[in-house]
């Protein structure tokens, strides 16, 4: 059942950023001044193998005490809780969790289960934006939040250094979306957002189901199946079934191990697929055309000229479908560079 919630305030931030977020959140960070009683949290896309100092960026622009989540940990008000690398960060009730769950549009940390678990847990006490950055992480879990009552913006395209992300949140949300500022705006309206009514909200049962998932409360393969068959793709990480998963504006894609995409990601994530096996397919056309030169040179020496003639015209071949391959890849990477 979908549950409903009265009565409160609106004081849970997140805040979802990549390529060029960091620049944007030090210029929305400042408007958290000690006398706003906000809980922030931040994903920014980070590399999942290094050390991150994003902390210590941060920690600069605004009095809020800034560091990295920690699982279990309580949330309070006047502090920033920032995902750590590798891990997704997630609001469950008062506490935050930290998962090592399947990527998400590629990502992890990413930011729709960040804004999913918020909605699902604070319904109308969230204020959600999505910052700069490529593609379209966190579309789905604005559209998300604004379903549980939450409110929903965007880093206006003329102010974001990569505008893609914003630009696909606000498509998606259309006229719902109830701001598109830049971020130095957002910050001085999110703040000014904090502690005023939240609406009563109720909570959709497909939100709450992966939010389930997502905490591994519920068997993932039993709930996805009971939505219906998977349809007729694979999932580009593991090559397990996807199941398309509406929610009356936007169509996405999970497998029951946790992966999860938009539309454009996994087109995206497919190309990515197709282009890997297309150079795999390449080396080993030329490996064996190479072979098979070696071995009729060998055959050469042994004056046994018919065996070496089929040997280069095999390996003629080969090498004109390495080719031909070649200039498919090329092809396609002009066309998405419009050339």
């Amino acid at each position: 059942m979908a549950e409903t919630t009265t009565g409160e305030k609106r004081d849970t931030v997140v805040l979802g950023a990549s390529a060029g977020g960091i620049e944007a959140l030090r210029r929305l960070l400042p408007a958290f001044e000690a006398g706003t009683d906000a809980s922030v949290f931040v994903v920014q896309h980070l590399q999942a193998d290094g050390k991150s100092v994003l902390d210590a960026v941060l920690s600069r622009a605004t009095p809020y005490r800034v560091g990295f989540a920690r699982d279990g940990e309580a949330i309070v008000p006047r502090r920033v809780y920032l995902a750590p690398p590798d891990h997704h960060l997630l609001v469950d009730a008062d506490n935050v969790r930290l998962m090592r769950g399947a990527r998400e549009n590629r990502s992890r940390p990413a930011i729709d289960p960040l804004f999913r678990s918020a909605a699902a847990s604070r319904r109308g006490r969230v204020l959600a934006c999505v910052l700069s950055g490529l593609l379209d992480d966190g579309t789905a879990g604005l559209v998300a939040v604004k379903r549980c009552g939450g409110l929903a913006f965007v880093q206006s395209a003329v102010d974001a250094i990569e505008p893609e992300m914003p630009q696909s949140a606000a498509a998606a949300l259309g006229e719902d979306i109830d701001g598109v500022l830049t971020a130095d705006e957002l910050g001085r309206h999110l703040a000014s957002l904090v502690g005023t009514s939240a609406p009563a909200a109720e909570v959709p049962e497909d939100i709450q189901l992966e939010r389930r998932m997502m905490l591994g409360e519920v068997d993932s393969l039993e709930a996805l199946s009971q939505r219906g068959p998977p349809v007729p793709m694979s999932c580009p990480e593991c090559g397990g079934p996807l199941w398309a998963l509406f929610d009356g504006r936007l169509a996405r894609f999970r497998c029951h191990t946790g992966h999860a995409y938009t539309a454009e990601s996994l087109l995206s994530a497919q190309a990515q697929q197709v282009e890997q096996a297309l150079w795999a397919a390449i080396k080993g056309l030329e490996q064996r055309g190479q072979m098979l030169t070696n071995f009729a040179r060998e055959e050469g020496s042994r004056f046994r000229a018919t065996i070496k003639q089929r040997y280069e015209e095999e390996a003629s071949q080969l090498r004109a479908h390495a080719q031909t391959l070649r200039d498919v890849l090329m092809a396609s990477h002009r066309t998405r560079l419009g050339e």
